[in-house]
């Protein structure tokens, strides 16, 4: 048995025994679900972005203004989290990019987690 609770003062118990399912339907729909096509890439940049590489790969430059990066993430939703080298004159701490309009380039820019002036240059 299974408790559903439907409103704060209505309760249901129903029987899963009694449910038919159509076993064949269900383990499709979760088949085709799964089955999603991958967001198309944006085209690289013209000569690469200043890099050689072998033929069939492609560079895109999603931004340059973000200063030295030291350590480089990628979330599964694409967002770009980097770890700036604290060496530079912006101060280290991170940024965070992500691509709001899908042509590969960081449109929304977000620093955090910056060094003060008392700070070492100590970082991971």
């Amino acid at each position: 048995m299974a408790l559903l609770k439907m409103h704060s003062h209505q309760i249901f118990l129903i029987c899963i025994s009694d449910i038919k399912v159509n076993w064949p339907t269900v383990i499709l729909g979760i088949l085709l679900m799964s089955c999603q096509t991958p967001p198309e890439l944006p085209k690289g940049d013209a000569a690469n972005g200043g890099i050689f590489l072998p033929d069939q790969f492609e560079a895109l430059v999603v931004a340059d203004s973000t200063g030295r990066a030291r350590h480089l993430a990628v979330n599964s939703n694409g967002d770009i989290y980097v770890k700036l080298s604290s060496t530079d004159n912006k101060g280290g701490g991170n940024i965070a990019l992500r691509d709001t309009t899908h042509d590969g380039k960081a449109d929304v820019m977000i620093n955090f987690g910056g060094m003060d002036s008392k700070s070492t240059s100590y970082g991971t």
